[in-house]
């Protein structure tokens, strides 16, 4: 149970994230963030 714990926190702190560019290489633009989204979007989780 340890080791499961130990995992998540390691996720938590970022150490998994991987960041690429691939959004605006592809769209030839950047990627909203997720805040733009949730804003745009948030009628569908009302």
């Amino acid at each position: 149970m340890d080791s499961v714990l130990e995992g998540f926190a390691y996720v938590r702190a970022g150490h998994d994230a991987i960041v690429t560019d691939g959004v605006e290489r592809i769209l030839g633009r950047p990627p909203p963030t997720f805040a733009t989204w949730a804003e745009e979007h948030k009628e569908a989780f009302a």
